[in-house]
């Protein structure tokens, strides 16, 4: 008989070797998962970073186009008197009040000589007296825009505000859009400009990515940057202020493809590339490609962040480990003085040691409990005993909505012998609903003998908590609740492509709140978004479950009436929606008298079952609303 010594050696020494290399693996597949959930939270960080800076230059466009051919221009650029100037200035300044979007509206004649501008000066429309106008014959956008034929638009790329040939403080960024002007007879009479003020997509950009996103355009150089300093150096010729200078390496990598992520010396850099002016396939006749110009969005989770985490799982392996060493010291020593029911004793101990912290089971061929761990209370909120009794226990804890799915697993692989996988939700004592990682596989004693199933059940409430927080983001407006512009986009060719196959109409309404600018200067922002949730709310109750109603971005909301009869439909829920609107809302104990106007586009009345183009007729007939006075509703007219 083998002393109890030799005994105690071959029994420790084997497992506390099999102790140590497993939490050597086992440390370095943890180090990885955390790793790899790390670099998931930064692919999410840059998809919502890319949605915030996301923005359409064809209403713009389209804006500027629609400025282009107003019969004052045509007016005044045949014969530029004082009268005309006053009617061209008086049209440019209802058109920017209406707006709220463009820091400057204005006509250069052909020498570049401002002749009419408008500013946007605290919410209001005011025009620059004439002796403060400039020149601007040297600057780019002049001179790309005098070289366009009749009806083509120049689009800048983003920079800074320049007024006096000195960047403008504050910074204001800024994309320029330009056409050529044409009198009555023809001719060509300078360039029409559009500044759109560009802080707002980059206000939502830091937002959506926690302060700690990148905007980079594709020159290297930082938009947008965690540190403020870093921002515009093509402005100020500072190369150095790029990152082809300060992080060569990733640069290099992310010049190179249009989305990644990749792993360098000084961290994990993360990156998706977006184009703010469109593709050229989305352009209407006029309108401009994209052609090579791009942003790129970029996250950098520093390198010492990566190590310390790495460092810190290792440190708390090690400690498990020890632990674990010592505990199996003591567990040989028992067993080698029991060592007649070494085999027995071994299994069980091997099961629970390595697998301490989630819920391990064990059930025979004929389905009836052989083992399960102490995690069991802590997974399911019910003891390990309440499970070695019940030979139903999973299938009785399992949600409703998920039991078919655990009947069918111990139906049909109970007896198998291959390893399965599934995910399903349990209901603990008091209700609540956790979801559970199930992974089980066959056991079999050294002679091949099938012994049942041995299973292992992880808690991943959290992990399917994070996924469903991704998924709101992705589709759901922040604010509101309501659905955002991508959901929008799938509900309004769903419901289109309803009314085509069954001969439905479908009416789209585009509101705008009426004056709400001054309602964020007087009370502040977050008496503005506390108004806006209180006017989503009322939207919803105006409308039908099978309804849409979405934020298009700012005071602007979008509804889809589906399955409308007749116009008149679309005309009653409108003046159902400004009589709810128009009820006063009481905000920080001050009542607010709110107004919309509301544009209304019918498919097929409207003869388009084009989504976009649908939106736009609505957005047009809104304007119109607008422009009869406010607090009223007008349907789209060619």
């Amino acid at each position: 008989m083998i002393s109890f010594r030799k005994l105690f050696i071959c029994l420790f020494f084997p497992l506390a070797a099999l102790l140590a290399g497993g939490a050597m693996v086992y440390g370095h597949l943890e180090v990885e998962r955390e790793l790899a959930y790390r670099r998931e939270l930064e692919l999410a960080q840059v998809r919502l970073g890319v949605g915030a800076a996301t923005w359409n230059i064809e209403p713009v466009a389209g804006d500027l186009l629609f400025l282009s051919r107003l019969r004052s221009l045509r007016e005044v650029a045949h014969e530029p008197s004082a009268a005309r100037l006053a009617s061209l200035a008086a049209d440019f300044s209802a058109f920017s009040g209406a707006k709220q979007v463009y820091d400057q509206i204005r006509w250069l004649d052909e020498s570049g000589m401002e002749r009419v501008r408008v500013d946007l000066r605290q919410g209001l429309p005011v025009t620059v007296p004439a002796a403060e106008l400039q020149n601007k014959a040297q600057r780019y956008y002049f001179r790309e825009a005098l070289r366009l034929g009749v009806g083509e638009v120049f689009i800048s790329p983003l920079d800074l505000n320049i007024e006096h040939e000195r960047i403008e403080i504050p910074y204001k960024p800024m994309l320029r859009v330009a056409t050529r002007v044409v009198d009555g007879d023809g001719r060509r009479r300078g360039v029409l400009v559009l500044n759109y003020y560009g802080n707002g997509i980059l206000q939502a950009f830091a937002k959506a990515t926690g302060g700690r996103g990148m905007l980079v355009d594709m020159q290297g150089y930082w938009l947008k940057s965690p540190r403020a300093a870093d921002e515009w150096g093509f402005m100020f010729k500072r190369a150095e202020a790029s990152m082809g200078v300060r992080a060569p390496a990733a640069w290099k990598a992310i010049v190179a493809a249009e989305r990644g992520q990749t792993e360098l010396q000084d961290g994990v850099w993360t990156w998706e590339t977006m184009r703010p002016l469109g593709s050229a396939e989305s352009r209407r006749a006029g309108m401009p490609p994209a052609g090579d110009y791009f942003w790129k969005v970029v996250s950098h989770w520093p390198g010492e962040q990566r190590d310390a985490i790495a460092q810190r799982i290792r440190l708390r392996v090690a400690g498990a480990a020890g632990l674990m060493l010592v505990l199996a010291g003591l567990g040989s020593w028992k067993l080698a003085r029991a060592w007649t029911l070494l085999a027995e004793s071994e299994t069980k101990y091997q099961t629970i040691s390595k697998f301490a912290y989630d819920w391990e089971t064990w059930i025979s061929p004929n389905r009836q409990p052989l083992f399960s761990s102490p995690s069991c209370e802590r997974v399911t909120g019910r003891p390990a005993a309440d499970f070695m009794a019940d030979p139903d226990f999973l299938r009785n804890i399992a949600h409703p909505d998920d039991r078919a799915i655990v009947d069918e697993h111990l139906l049909h692989h109970i007896d198998r012998h291959e390893t399965c996988e599934f995910c399903f939700r349990i209901l603990l004592p008091d209700g609540q609903v956790r979801w559970i990682e199930h992974i089980c596989l066959p056991v079999f004693s050294e002679s091949g003998e099938f012994l049942g199933r041995r299973a292992s059940n992880r808690d991943i409430t959290d992990h399917k908590n994070d996924e469903a927080r991704i998924q709101q983001l992705a589709f759901f407006d922040v604010l509101t609740g309501l659905p955002n512009r991508r959901m929008l986009s799938d509900r309004l060719d769903h419901g289109l492509a309803q009314a085509r196959r069954f001969g439905r109409s479908l009416a789209v309404m585009f509101l705008d709140l009426d004056h709400f600018k001054q309602i964020n200067d007087t009370l502040g922002h977050d008496a503005g978004d506390e108004l806006l949730k209180h006017v989503a709310n009322r939207l919803q109750a105006c409308v039908r479950s099978g309804d849409t109603i979405a934020r298009q971005g700012g005071d602007e909301f979008i509804v889809v009436l589906t399955e409308v009869t007749h116009a008149e439909d679309a005309a009653r829920v409108a003046d159902k929606i400004i009589q709810a609107i128009g009820e006063p809302i009481r905000i920080a104990d001050t009542p607010l008298h709110v107004s919309t106007s509301i544009g209304i586009a019918v498919y097929p009345i409207n003869g388009s079952d084009d989504a976009q183009e649908l939106l736009k007729k609505a957005d047009r007939a809104m304007y119109a609303a607008k422009a009869a006075g406010r607090n009223t509703y007008r349907f789209f007219a060619d």
